[in-house]
């Protein structure tokens, strides 16, 4: 009697041992075939992050009506001394207006903006000979323009251009 029961305290924790081994690689299975989405499909009951809040509302701007018709802000980095405009124009897909230190001023794209496309931006003063092109691409979600300047005063720089709707 004293055997048997040995056995079957030796068979016991091998059973319950085996058993644990089959649950653990089943389970492994289905990780590797589902990726653990099982686990976080429940994930959209909280909030979303502000950093994906403002993600989303960011991804919306080349989708927006009218596109990119309205203004954009106008900021410089890294300039040589001048005073610059702070915003411009888009009355067109492709051209606008801006406010030069005299006179009116007008400009034209070699492209309508869109996302990551490269675009020229060629400024013109009126009257004058003043001119100003921006070597520009344009971000993933169509939101800003980045890139230099040079003017045919000598000005050059990074210019930073955000899109900013209707105002």
């Amino acid at each position: 009697m004293d055997s048997d029961s040995k056995n079957w305290f030796q068979t016991l924790p091998g059973i319950l041992t085996g058993v644990a081994a089959v649950i653990g690689a089943v389970t492994a299975l289905v990780v590797a075939l589902y990726g653990g989405k099982g686990s976080h499909s429940e994930a959209p009951k909280t909030e979303p992050s502000a950093s994906a809040t403002k993600r989303k509302n960011v991804e919306t701007c080349a989708t927006r009506p009218g596109y990119p018709l309205g203004r954009w802000g106008v900021a410089t980095q890294s300039a040589t001394p001048a005073t610059y405009s702070t915003f411009v124009t888009f009355t067109g897909s492709s051209s606008g207006t801006w406010l030069p230190s005299s006179g009116k001023g007008s400009f034209e794209t070699s492209v309508k903006p869109a996302p990551g496309k490269a675009v020229v931006v060629t400024f013109r003063a009126e009257p004058g000979t003043y001119k100003s092109e921006s070597q520009l691409v344009v971000s993933a979600n169509g939101c800003r323009m980045i890139g230099t300047f040079l003017d045919s005063q000598g000005h050059r720089g990074e210019v930073f251009y955000t899109w900013q709707g209707d105002r």
